[in-house]
């Protein structure tokens, strides 16, 4: 058998002010669009990973 891997994500999602933005880099365009991945689509995938047990996601407060 192998070797069972975890995975934790932190840090990835909208700021305060709904800005998808990351917590260890700051956003330095505020009126940036994400094109044909926006944030909602990131975040979802993120959500459904983590349901599957595939990812362990930390919310934010």
């Amino acid at each position: 058998m192998g070797s069972k891997r975890q995975v934790h994500v932190f840090g990835y999602g909208a700021d305060a002010d709904g800005n998808w933005s990351h917590y260890w880099e700051g956003l330095r365009n505020t009126k940036l669009r994400t094109g044909g991945h926006p944030g909602s689509v990131e975040y979802s995938m993120i959500e459904e990973l983590d349901q599957n047990q595939i990812i362990k996601f930390y919310k934010g407060w």
